[in-house]
This record gives structure tokens, sequence and C-alpha cells, in this order.
């Protein structure tokens, strides 16, 4: 090529951001500075001798025609791109949701009505034939809501987005997870933050899903919404799916049930270990505090506070129930009838051990897991095995590397035979010998072991009547000295380890889970104060 650089527009080409373009001598096309070429258009008379008499003609022509000639959509054609390969990805999802984990078909249907129902937001735009893309709707680098809370609770709630908002990739999430709300199966977000941190739903380089054709002609900006570049965080999910809830409510008048708690709480209570007697409480303290499990219309005309979010709502009701009948501390509380829960005392320091056993029945050995494989550094590499090396060469080839070839890139018969003769991906003998994942069946049956052990660890507590306790002077009744933790540093190592569990089940945060137990023992006690307060003025009177 030319030694001489001229700058124009941004390349664009697989998401290319170079401005230096050059001529090559031989086919008079211009690359940019990694290769790619620009356009069709050839450049002629550029030569020092200028030797074609014509050149300034035919040189002003071709100027015209490059700035006419663009390699990507732009205005309401690129918009209309990134819906599709939206749609695409969305549809990726659907896929691995049916089929790989067994959820019913109509999922695909509830999906798509949302989303249908979301593209009748965008009509304003779609209908848009004026061409230009305002810069308000394109997306940048952060797009995806690339903030650090610290570990604080998100910012809930924000009464939804404008109408006209770009779809951001994280919503494909979001409208997943209220497609099983709307057929109120018992699947969490928890569950769809594990599926796409290990790699196995669409997510993450998401923009791999999407054909060659179609993401040359998508803008820069648009691959960027489909490409994140860092891992997702609860918080961005429950703040994903609590603006799409506003949106729908606002925008479509459309509602959505409350969560099958009936199931989900038979499932926490068995992934927790946890003894019946939970969930008969947790029926009763949601009566108590008005909790129904679902996203209340109130959202739409105010903030929204962790407990406003379903499945905060259930596991920190469960967090209180195990507090008040099985407390984390070493304090005797003497229940005055047998029939009482808190007449049964776990055993924190089996269920600690139970738990620890079950952890490590989920870990394939030699085998990294997908987060671990995004965190390795340089220095990591020297201490990794030979099996450990092959999987990380491996996700780094599905994860990063484009091994696809353009029919229009001038080297492109070079390229595929390079990709034939020194093929990429583990081979046959590899994939053999590599680690087997641990099937939903094996999970099923440690969970079952570890319930088993668990209860059979069950303590009795010595039972003291209302007369008894009198004779013997200050005995400590269940719920007594009830302990509060405002902070994850204020847990003791027991209670921390549940709070860990109940977080990963319940796809929350551990701060977000601390502060909703402590905003629903709040509001319980608030409760009783009140009760109290009421007692007091009948008395008087």
């Amino acid at each position: 090529m030319g030694s001489h650089w001229k700058k124009g527009e941004i390349c664009g080409v697989d998401n290319c951001r170079s401005r230096l373009y050059t001529v090559d001598e031989n086919d008079g096309y211009q690359y940019c500075e990694n290769g790619h070429r620009r356009g069709n258009t050839l450049v002629i008379g550029e030569d020092e001798d200028q030797f074609n008499p014509h050149a300034k003609r035919l040189r002003k022509k071709s100027t015209d025609e490059t700035e006419k000639t663009y390699q990507y959509f732009k205005g309401r054609e690129a918009f209309d791109l990134y819906l599709q390969c939206y749609q695409l990805i969305l549809r990726h999802q659907i896929w691995f949701m049916v089929h790989s984990k067994g959820l019913p078909a109509e999922l695909e249907n509830i999906i798509f009505d949302l989303w249908a129902l979301r593209i009748s937001t965008l009509k304003d735009r779609i209908d848009d034939a004026s061409g230009d893309e305002s810069q308000s709707q394109m997306f940048s680098s952060a797009s995806e809501g690339e903030t650090d809370h610290d570990g604080e609770a998100p910012r809930l709630g924000r009464r939804g987005r404008k109408v006209n908002d770009t779809p951001k990739l994280i919503d494909t999430l979001a409208l997943c997870y209220l497609g099983t709300l709307t057929l109120r199966l018992p699947v969490t977000l928890g569950d769809l933050h594990d599926w796409v941190t290990e790699g196995d739903m669409v997510y993450i380089r998401a923009i791999k899903s999407i054909p060659v054709p179609m993401k040359e002609r998508l803008p820069s900006a648009y691959h960027s919404s489909l490409d994140p570049n860092s891992t997702l965080k609860f918080e961005r999910l429950h703040t994903a799916v609590l603006d799409l809830v506003v949106s729908y409510r606002r925008d479509c008048g459309a509602e959505f049930p409350p969560l099958n708690h009936p199931l989900l709480l038979y499932r926490y209570m068995k992934r927790l270990a946890l003894p019946l007697e939970v969930y008969p409480a947790v029926t009763k303290l949601a009566r108590l505090l008005g909790y129904t499990f679902t996203y209340r219309l109130e959202l739409t005309n105010k903030r929204a506070r962790i407990t406003d979010i379903p499945e905060a709502q259930l596991i920190s009701l469960i967090i209180v129930s195990v507090k008040l009948f099985y407390p984390f501390d070493d304090v005797r509380r003497y229940p005055s009838m047998v029939t009482e829960p808190a007449a049964a005392v776990i055993d924190w320091d089996a269920w600690k051990d139970a738990t620890s056993k079950f952890r490590k029945t989920l870990e394939v050995p030699d085998k990294m897991k997908a987060g671990e494989l995004m965190a390795v550094k340089e220095k990591d590499v020297f201490s990794m095995s030979g099996s450990q090396m092959d999987q990380y060469l491996d996700w780094y080839q599905r994860t990063w590397t484009d091994e696809s070839v353009r029919e229009q890139d001038k080297d492109s018969d070079f390229r595929t035979a390079l990709f034939r003769e020194f093929p990429v991906g583990p081979n046959d003998e590899q994939r053999s010998t590599s680690p087997a994942a641990i099937s939903e069946k094996a999970i099923q049956e440690a969970e079952t072991e570890r319930l088993k052990v668990v209860l059979s660890k069950l303590k009795a507590r010595a039972v003291i009547t209302e007369e008894e306790a009198q004779d013997q002077g200050d005995i400590k009744r269940p719920g007594s000295q009830y302990k509060y933790f405002r902070k994850e540093s204020d847990l003791p190592d027991n209670a921390k380890m549940f709070y860990e569990e109940a977080a990963k089940i319940s796809g929350l945060s551990m701060k977000m889970l601390v502060k909703a137990v402590f905003l629903t023992e709040m509001k319980i006690q608030r409760r009783s104060d009140e009760r109290r307060k009421e007692k007091r003025r009948r008395e008087e009177l």
C-alpha cells in the first residue's frame, strides 16, 4: 500500500474505529490502517506522476461518489437493522430456555407478544424516514449502564424509560424473565444470571450470534450495545425488569401476575435445607405485611424500594422466619409448647458442613467456571494446569476470536486456506477428556441428600410452660433478643453463609439481600408497635 494516509469517516467494519485511509497501488481501493476496504469506489489519479490527463475530473467524481457510499446503514435503516439483530439474539435466548432448560414451548409466543408491545412504542422512530440518526438515539460505550454502585442498592424504579428509548441488550433478559413470570413458572432472575454467567445463554459477546452481512451494515455505535464489556450485575438486571414493568403498565396498560410463590417457596426451602415449619410462617408474615409477591401498580408513580421486588419479598420473609425460629446465635430460647416451630433447633455447624459438601459436589474437578475465566490475569497462567489452560484457550477462542471470512476481502482466499490448514478449537480427543458438567439429576440428588443430613441433625429444645417460667425467673422465649444486621460485615459466619446461599438462588446481591431483610424487619417492628399502641388505647378506654 501507499505511504500517504488521509483522515476520513470511521471505518465501521467489524466495529473498527480507524479514521486513517490509504490507497492500494495494485487495485486502486482505499483501505484503513487495519486493512478494511472502504466501499466499492476506486480512487483514480492519485499517483505523483499524474499520468492520466483526465485525473482531475475523475478524482472529483470519485470523491463525490465516496462521500455518498457507506459500508453501514444510517438513520432509520440502521435502527431497523438493529431491531432485527436484537430480535435474532432474543430468539437464541428463547431457544436455549425451551430446548436446553425444558421450559414450555408457549414461552416463545409470550415473549414475542411482549416484544411486539415494546415495538409498538417505537412506531414513531421506525416510521421516521428522515434518514438521520440523532446522537441521542445512538449508543455509547456505557450504554448498558456499566456503572459501579460500589455494592450499594441500585436506584430502582425510575418510572420506566421513555417510550422511544432504544432497547438495550439487557432488556432481552428482562423480557425472558417477564415471559416466565406471565406463565408463572418457578424461574428466578438468579437462574437467568447463572445461565448468562456460565456462558450457556447468549448475552456476553452476543454480537457473535449476528450474521456477518448484518454486522457489516450495523453502525459501530450499535455494535457496542450488542457487545457488553463487563460482567452482568444483579442490580442492573433488577433495574431493567422494573423499568420494563413500569413502561408496560404506563404505555400499554399491561399488568403481570404475582410470583408462583408456593412453588418458589418450596424450591427455596429445599435448596436452603429448611424444615417445613418455615412454609406457614412465611405465608402468615406475607399477609401481615401485605406482601403480594407482585409488581405493584404504584410503581408508576413513585420510586421503588428493594422490598417492592417480589423475589426480595419472598426471600426476606424466609430469612426473617429462620431468624425467629432458628436464630444464628447461641442464646437458649425455650418454647412454651411442644407444638411450636421453635421446639426444634437447627445445628448450624452441621448445616454449614453439609452446605460446604454440597458446593463441592457441584464443582467439576479441574474445571474453571465462566466467571473465573473472565477474571484470569497474566500471573494466573503460571498456576494453571494443562486442562485449565486448554479450557481458557477454548473459552477465549469461542468468546473473542472471529473466524468469519468475508467474500469481499481481498485476502479471503488466503484466510480460508489458513483456517483450513491451522484449525482452532478442541479436537475429538480433547472433547472426550474435557470435564463434564454436572447434570440436573445429580444436583437434585445432592440437594435431597443435603436436606436429609440437616434434618437428621435437628435437636429438640426443652419446653418450659408459663407456670414453670414464673418459678424459674427470667426465661427467654423464641423471638426474644432478635438481632438485626444492617451491613454484611455484621453477619456472623453461619448467617453469612446462609445469606450467600439465599442471595444466589433469589438473584440478589448480598448488599441487596441484607437491606431487603432489614427493611422487612423494620416493617414488622412498626406493625408490632402499632398493635401495642392500639392495645394500650383500648385498655385505657
